[in-house]
């Protein structure tokens, strides 16, 4: 027995293929919706990357901006503090802007690496105020022993033109 072939017109193969078609697009998107619907969304992730960068950007810029002018006035301070007496509300008044200017580090939320700056430069303030003080100590301590050996120099040679002067009267006396 013969078997009748089944022979498609034109428009009928037309529409089997679009069929088949809308039916690869919809099992195609059920299945994509099925494996990623509890899914996060990768845009929105790197999304919220971006903004805690710029936020963290924005508070970096915005300490930046506390501190550096702080620093520079601490160390105008310390540099005046050798010329000026030292008195202890401004060593007080400085050791507070070096502790002000290192909290800038402990406010940091995200442990960011650039805040770690903020605690360099206090450091570097509190050793150049200590470096400061004991120069100006043995400023003041050079200063007190040039004093105490010019007074002793006028009180040798007093001394000395005392003894040149019994010296001359015992040798006239012989």
């Amino acid at each position: 027995m013969k078997e009748d072939l089944i022979t498609l017109s034109r428009r009928e193969k037309r529409y089997r293929l679009i069929y088949l078609l809308l039916l690869f697009a919809g099992t195609a998107g059920i299945l994509i919706w099925a494996i990623f619907r509890n899914s996060n969304a990768f845009s929105s992730g790197i999304a919220s990357l971006d903004k805690n960068y710029l936020q963290q950007e924005a508070l970096y810029h915005a300490r930046q901006q506390e501190a550096v002018p702080l620093y520079d006035t601490l160390f105008a301070r310390i540099t005046a503090l050798q010329a000026a007496p030292a008195t202890a509300i401004a060593e007080t008044d400085i050791k507070n802007g070096i502790n002000t200017l290192y909290s800038f580090n402990e406010a940091n939320p995200n442990k960011d690496p650039r805040f770690a700056a903020f605690s360099q430069m206090a450091l570097f303030l509190k050793l150049y105020l200590e470096d400061m003080l004991v120069l100006k100590k043995k400023g003041e301590n050079i200063q007190r022993f040039s004093e105490q050996l010019a007074q002793c120099e006028i009180g040798f040679k007093d001394q000395q033109t005392l003894m040149n002067q019994i010296k001359a009267a015992q040798s006239a006396g012989k």
